[in-house]
């Protein structure tokens, strides 16, 4: 479908310093190749959809962690 569409990963993202919270290795691999990672933790917090309610005290600690990266 993408490569009748012409759609596809858009070109020239690296400009804007990129965090990641979660995700797999693999993933890591397709998000290195057009994106600027400065922050993929190596504690991978899971995929539960509601993180941020029900266990907001390490994804804030992240977020800090990913902002004084970028400062």
């Amino acid at each position: 479908m993408y490569n009748t569409t012409e759609c596809g990963w858009p070109v020239g993202q690296q400009a804007v310093p990129t965090g990641v919270y979660s995700g797999e290795g693999a993933i890591r691999r397709l998000a290195d190749r057009h994106n600027t990672i400065v922050h993929w933790p190596e504690s991978n917090p899971g995929s539960h959809h509601f993180l941020a309610m029900s266990d907001p005290d390490p994804l804030a600690a992240d977020i800090a962690d990913f902002f004084a990266k970028v400062r």
